[in-house]
């Protein structure tokens, strides 16, 4: 994968809505939701940050 996602890439990917990734970045503290970047006002999330993000929460 190459690129960044966007919020709606990203929420896709994750089976999630886009409201639900803002709510993690709001939340103020680290580990609610993947890691993201700030590109200027723009959100972008990193395709290995989320899957990475993802397998930690693996139940087994």
């Amino acid at each position: 994968m190459t690129g960044y996602f966007t919020p709606q890439e990203a929420a896709e990917l994750l089976g999630v809505s886009v409201h639900t990734l803002e709510k993690w970045r709001r939340a103020g503290f680290e580990g609610v939701g993947p890691r993201y970047r700030l590109h200027g006002r723009h959100v972008r999330y990193d395709p290995r940050d989320l899957l990475e993000w993802s397998e930690s929460r693996a139940v087994s």
